[in-house]
């Protein structure tokens, strides 16, 4: 969960959207925002 917040505002948008996807589903990310 950490690890992915990280990603998003170090890599931007199109990376976090990446680290999302081989870490968890789509479905799981909008749950998280």
């Amino acid at each position: 969960m950490h690890l992915a917040t990280s990603s998003v505002t170090q890599g931007g948008s199109t990376r976090g959207l990446q680290v999302s996807q081989h870490q968890t589903p789509l479905p799981r990310r909008p749950s998280q925002g």
